[in-house]
């Protein structure tokens, strides 16, 4: 018998394996296959499959709808925040030096675009004062106190801060 014949023989017999080996995981696969088709299907003859699939395909709609709803709903809140107060800086102080306490304060609220309002509140022994002062692009166009000034700082740091 020729060498290359028992070299052609055991490639012939690993071929032969690797295919045995191949035939019996697709036999796998096609029994899978199959158990899962039993499973849908089971007790359902064609018109209950059609009745089966037809409800499926309506919920998946609804489920569309809804969920275009929901992005609907999140833009437009989306858009609320974006002007809610996210940004806040407070300063406290004592402005007359005879009266103790430091009861007085400079309250700076802002959306995301740094718009909002300074307001400023001067306890005294007899009365308090309250001020409202507007800003824009984080600064006011009216003139601000140290105190007013510092609390806009806070303010354009992003963080809620108090200072005292």
């Amino acid at each position: 018998m020729p060498p290359y014949l028992i070299v052609i023989l055991a490639a012939a017999g690993a071929a032969l394996i690797c295919l045995a080996i191949g035939l019996l995981l697709t036999l796998r696969r096609v029994r899978r296959m199959e158990d899962r088709y039993r499973r849908l299907v089971e007790g359902a003859s064609g018109e209950q499959l059609e009745e089966i699939l037809l409800e499926h395909i309506g919920r998946i709609h609804t489920s569309q709808q809804q969920i275009e709803r929901l992005a609907a709903q999140v833009d437009a809140q989306t858009v609320a925040l974006g002007r809610a107060v996210q940004h806040v800086g407070l300063v406290r102080f004592n402005p007359f030096e005879d009266i103790g306490g430091h009861y007085s304060f400079a309250l700076a609220l802002s959306d995301g675009q740094g718009a909002g309002v300074v307001l400023c509140s001067l306890h005294g022994r007899g009365s308090t004062r309250l001020y409202a002062k507007p800003i824009v692009d984080w600064a006011s166009p009216v003139p601000l106190s140290d105190e007013e000034q510092r609390a806009v700082s806070l303010l354009r740091d992003h963080a809620p801060q108090v200072e005292e």
